[in-house]
């Protein structure tokens, strides 16, 4: 058998604190410690103390919120395309000044740059085994 490493009496957690609970929330706690692949008492201190460092958000959450995100994105490059066709026919019949549209292409591709490294981090994040 291996020994535990000694801690610091600092560090050592040695008191107990009970809680009376419904089965209800106890099955609650006890999901939501495995989504977070946490045992139960780090969920808890993590609840009650808000660990700053500790992003808590189950997968589920967070693949609502990417869904979120992704339909607010979808509605973005639907109001580029309309602004991009009503440019172009202005274009055409030589109400804009090119360099106007040029500066506007340049902007788009910007956009388009920091959405593709958007869209990587998410994909990451999605793939993640601590989601």
């Amino acid at each position: 058998m291996t020994k535990k490493k000694d801690k610091p009496a600092s560090m050592n957690r040695s008191e107990l604190v009970k809680v009376r609970l419904t089965q209800a929330e106890k099955d609650r706690l006890t999901e939501l410690s495995k989504e977070l692949k946490m045992d139960l008492s780090q969920c808890v201190r993590s609840r009650v103390f808000r660990d700053i460092g500790t992003l808590m958000i189950s997968s589920r959450d967070f693949r609502l919120a990417t869904d979120n995100i992704g339909a607010q994105l979808g509605k973005i490059g639907s109001n580029i395309n309309q602004f991009t066709r009503y440019a172009n026919s202005l274009y055409n019949s030589g109400q804009v000044d090119p360099l106007l549209l040029d500066q506007f292409r340049g902007a788009l591709l910007e956009y388009k740059a920091e959405m593709h490294k958007l869209i990587s981090v998410y994909t990451a994040l999605l793939k993640s085994k601590k989601l």
